[in-house]
């Protein structure tokens, strides 16, 4: 049988003009073709592919019977991905409270202020993170993986809060969770004993630009700049050994002037430093002031390409880019899987967000808004509650969205971002890709384009097409009926057996 082209293949030119890089989205399978057999495979001509190309192209999934099969494949895969994936891991944010010393006007946290200043100003209680750790020890006992903790806000590190994050910084310690904290950098100097002390492995923190342009915008409640602040604190934090990662947003207001605040990292020594992370950031959002903050993610690529930094290097400092970029590398130094997964991101089934108050929230972006409560941390009984709310989270995923599962970016997208869909649909349980897809496509093609040059291999990646291959109709059968994680971690065992690393 011929075969016909699978639905969910990608078909990119490479930069030498002789070649076609072959992506799909079901298998995560990576090939290269020459220009004439890419040619064919668009035009529908797969009679013009060499027999011996072809059975390796429908081995790979490229290729495919029926598409009916790989609605199956995609099925089987999708329940793998929730029980060895989505259902193992999760990360733990905890928000000792909502409170702010910036009052930034494109916060996506600003609907926070309308509920006063009590509210506000309220901090986590010693006696809600032990009831924390004790609901992890709980979830440990289920057998889900705890990554990390993340202290998040409104700001974390105020002054109130010391004490607070330094409870929080030991019992962290003594669980094994590797820290790290999301902060607006303004007072890092005085928790940078804490912060040494516990062992933090990153801290996050923003400037959108330089002086000029952040002080308009990174805006302190008492007045006056925040720029120079924040860059002496990142040295300091960099001197005694931390990790800083630096967001810079970026709009059509800024977009011409941002370069100018990685030179300024290179005067300050703060690029010498292995530690040290920058990220250029599309700002986007309900909040955000207009036009002033409306640029494409290409925007900022081109920007760096323009300045003389190579295609790889400009995407891997573009916080929306940086992720496919280095799972692509991942996969090519390891001949690995290109496995992403059947969810957007952690928010729809393994983020435990916990706020001052002890309510649950999945999505970092949604906290503090009642109608995104998932549920609570149950304090006499020192586990988390959950209500029917996490159900929207939890089955947001691609085989209820009836569009992913006939795009041919389905496991490497998930579904885009629930938090979008909820700004432009009204719900998170739309898709909403954005300019997503387009990220995906140009990154994972630039990577391989470059390994392709050095290795001039053209399997550039295992296929899982390779591994369901390795299952008998009855253990497909098996599988569409969704087994619990035991019989499908036999299952998984059995095709290693075989000679086939999952890597899941």
């Amino acid at each position: 049988m011929k075969g016909q082209l699978s639905k969910y293949d990608v078909i990119r030119p490479l930069e030498d003009g002789d070649h076609f890089l072959l992506m799909n989205g079901l298998y995560g399978a990576l090939d290269v073709v020459d220009k004439k057999e890419g040619e064919a495979l668009l035009s529908g001509d797969i009679d013009a592919i060499p027999g011996q190309e072809r059975e390796r192209l429908l081995a790979r999934g490229h290729l495919c019977d029926s598409h009916e099969t790989q609605k199956e494949d995609l099925a089987i895969l999708a329940w793998i991905f929730r029980k060895t994936i989505s259902e193992n891991d999760a990360v733990i944010y905890l928000m000792p409270t909502y409170n702010c010393n910036f009052r930034c006007p494109y916060c996506f946290e600003s609907h926070r202020l309308a509920k006063g200043e009590e509210w506000l100003k309220k901090t986590m209680s010693r006696e809600l993170v032990d009831a924390v750790f004790e609901a992890l020890e709980k979830e440990k006992g289920r057998g889900i993986l705890i990554e990390r903790m993340r202290i998040y806000g409104g700001e974390p590190l105020l002054p109130e809060n010391k004490e607070i994050i330094r409870y929080i910084s030991k019992k962290s310690v003594e669980a094994g969770l590797p820290l790290d904290v999301t902060t607006n950098g303004y007072n890092l100097d005085q928790f940078i004993d804490i912060l040494t002390e516990y062992h933090y492995s990153l801290i996050f923190t923003t400037l959108d630009g330089t002086r000029e342009d952040n002080d308009k915008r990174r805006v302190h409640i008492g007045g006056g700049g925040s720029y120079e602040k924040i860059l002496d604190n990142v040295g300091l934090a960099l001197a005694k050994g931390l990790r800083v990662s630096v967001r810079i947003n970026v709009g059509p207001g800024n977009i011409h002037r941002v370069q100018d605040l990685v030179e300024v990292f290179k005067e300050k020594g703060f690029t010498d430093y292995p530690g040290f992370i920058y990220v250029f950031y599309a700002t986007e959002g309900e909040n955000y002031p207009g036009a002033d903050y409306g640029v494409s993610l290409k925007e900022l690529v081109d920007m760096q390409v323009c300045k003389g930094m190579d295609k790889i290097h400009a995407m891997e400092h573009v916080a929306q880019y940086a992720h496919d970029v280095d799972t692509t590398q991942r996969v090519m130094d390891y001949n690995g899987y290109f496995i992403s997964n059947d969810t957007a991101c952690a928010a729809e089934g393994n983020a435990i967000m916990v706020d001052p108050e002890g309510s649950i929230y999945t999505c970092m972006k949604l906290v503090g808004r009642d109608d995104m409560k998932v549920g609570r941390v149950d304090m006499e009984k020192g586990k988390f509650a959950y209500t029917f709310d996490l159900l929207k989270w939890y089955n947001r995923r691609v085989m209820n969205l009836p569009e992913c599962m006939e795009c041919p970016f389905v496991f490497f997208c998930g579904g885009g971002c629930a938090y979008k869909a909820y700004l432009e649909k009204g719900s998170i349980t739309e898709p909403c890709c954005g300019e997503k897809k387009d990220v995906i496509a140009e990154s994972v093609t630039a990577v391989c384009d470059m390994t392709f040059k050095e290795k001039g291999e053209k399997e550039l990646s295992k296929s899982l097409k390779v591994l369901l291959s390795s299952f008998t109709p009855e253990e497909r059968k098996e599988l569409l009926s969704s087994p619990g994680r035991k019989r499908l971690k036999e299952l998984m065992e059995k095709a290693e057996r075989a000679g086939l690393k999952c890597g899941l």
